[in-house]
């Protein structure tokens, strides 16, 4: 399998890959899905960087767990997911960053619905 950083370089090319940036603003294209996320991945990169989880991490069962909520606040915490270069976008005329997002899981199948801002 990959290895956190592989994993962590691949949804941030996800993330990037939706950031759009015209001469002044940035396109709201800020929402991606990213598949074939492993549980594993979910806990060191996403859980490990959240300001909160819903239902809480330790109380989830994989097999039985529908859907887990997580939120993130704050651009560095969103780098060390993503990777800092990832969830930024820029031109000379200004820059922007991602500095929230909620973060939807489906152990299931697998699935991360990613839905940020840019400040």
């Amino acid at each position: 399998g990959k290895t956190i950083e592989q994993h962590r370089r691949s949804m941030g090319d996800v993330v990037k890959s939706k950031i759009h940036v015209e001469k002044w603003c940035i396109e709201a294209h800020t929402h991606c899905t990213i598949q074939n996320v492993e549980a594993e991945v979910f806990e060191q990169l996403i859980v490990a960087n959240a300001a909160s989880v819903v239902p809480a991490w330790d109380d989830v069962d994989i097999e039985s767990t529908p859907v887990v909520v997580a939120s993130i606040k704050g651009t560095d915490k969103l780098a060390n997911i993503f990777g800092a270069t990832k969830i930024k976008g820029g031109t000379r005329m200004g820059s922007w960053s991602a500095n929230k997002a909620d973060l939807i899981y489906m152990p299931e199948s697998k699935e991360l619905r990613v839905w940020w801002t840019m400040r």
